[in-house]
Formats: C-alpha cells, sequence, structure tokens
C-alpha cells in the first residue's frame, strides 16, 4: 500500500528528472482517483497531477506548483509551464508499497482491534475479520463462613475465617455471595451466566 505511485503534498507536475529547468508543454492531466492509464509522461513534456493524484507512467519526479511559473501558448497552441527548480529522481512520489509491502502482516492474532486498528484494516480492503469477544467473568463465593468485605472485620465471629472478596485486585462484573443455600447458589449462578458469558465458582466448606 498504496497500490499505485502517488502525489501527496500539493499539486504540481509529473516529470522527467533528467530534462531540468525549462519551459515544457503540458500534455495532460491527472487528478485524484482517475485513471492514469491514458496518460503518458514523455522526455521534454509534463503533466498536471493534483494532490493524491496517481503518478502517470514515464514520469519520475514531480515538481510542486510553487516552484514553476504559468508561460503562455506557444504559437502552435500549446499550454506551457516553466520548471525553474529542477527535480531529483523519486522526488514527491510515494512508490507502490511504501506503507506496507506485499506479504507484510499488519495485524497478530490475539491483538485487540480499536479504532486505530479497523482503519487499517479497511485500507487493505480488510472489511471481514475473525474476532473473539473480550471475555466476561463472573465469580461467585460459596460457604457460610464467608462474609461481606464491606462489613469490615467487626462481621467477624467464632468460625468466620475468611472475606469475601479476597483479592481487591480482581474486579469482575458481578461477586456474589452465595453461601451454601442451594436455591441461593443457583439463584446466584443462573444471574452470573445472564450478565456474562462465563462463571468462576470458588468453593469452601459448608
Amino acid at each position: 500500500m498504496p497500490g499505485t505511485r502517488i502525489r501527496l503534498s500539493t499539486d504540481g507536475y509529473a516529470v522527467v528528472a533528467a530534462d531540468g529547468p525549462g519551459v515544457y508543454p503540458v500534455i495532460g492531466e491527472v487528478r485524484a482517483g482517475a485513471d492514469p492509464s491514458n496518460v503518458k509522461v514523455i522526455p521534454g513534456h509534463v503533466v498536471y497531477i493534483t494532490t493524491g493524484g496517481p503518478v502517470p507512467e514515464g514520469a519520475d519526479a514531480v515538481v510542486q506548483v510553487e516552484n514553476t511559473l504559468p508561460v503562455s501558448s506557444v504559437g502552435n497552441g500549446e499550454h506551457c509551464v516553466q520548471i525553474v527548480v529542477g527535480a531529483q529522481k523519486g522526488q514527491d512520489i510515494r512508490p507502490v508499497g511504501c506503507d506496507i509491502m506485499e506479504g507484510e502482516v499488519i495485524l497478530k492474532a490475539g491483538e485487540r482491534i480499536g479504532y486505530g486498528e479497523v482503519g487499517l484494516l479497511a485500507s487493505v480492503d480488510r472489511t471481514r475479520v475473525k474476532v473473539y469477544e473480550q471475555p466476561v467473568v463472573a465469580v461467585l463465593s460459596t460457604g457460610d463462613e464467608i462474609v461481606d468485605a464491606a462489613g469490615g472485620a467487626a462481621k467477624l465471629g467464632p468460625g468466620y475465617v475468611m472475606f469475601h472478596g479476597f483479592n481487591p485486585s480482581l474486579s469482575p462484573p458481578f461477586h456474589a455471595l452465595a453461601c451454601a443455600s442451594p436455591h441461593a447458589l443457583w439463584l446466584a449462578l443462573m444471574f452470573s451466566l445472564f450478565i456474562s458469558n462465563s462463571a468462576v465458582l470458588l468453593v469452601h466448606s459448608r
């Protein structure tokens, strides 16, 4: 990418760099999105090209319009332009594959896809890719000896050995105390699967 040589910065003239400065007839123009196949630059001639336009065959450089001067039509009616500053070969031309080479990997399996990645995929005409939904995990803690950490140490009495939420760094969307009641456990499990796509059940003694 790009798939063709293009001119990106400002309008100018597609030239043969070896011609150097001088007055040259303008034999055509190429605008952004146009098919350049019907235009060919030959030595001693130039083609007008707009920003984003594909560089026509035969041209090996582009001279910015700021480095040219308009010239009145010559005797044969040809429109001409004066190239004031010569160009180096390849000047102001983005060659084929300068952004992404053929066969280059642009995204690897396992990479997260955000706005930038979507744009990158679109630039290489990939509108459909295989993706995996980010997992949403619910955590349920069971056991009559577990108390809610929000209650603080005051709730800890004889036989209570553990706080619910034993690891505050875990932040699932649903972290419930199901205790050891089968009915409470069933309700908590059904609700967790409703709001998530997986559940972790931490089983302790009754």
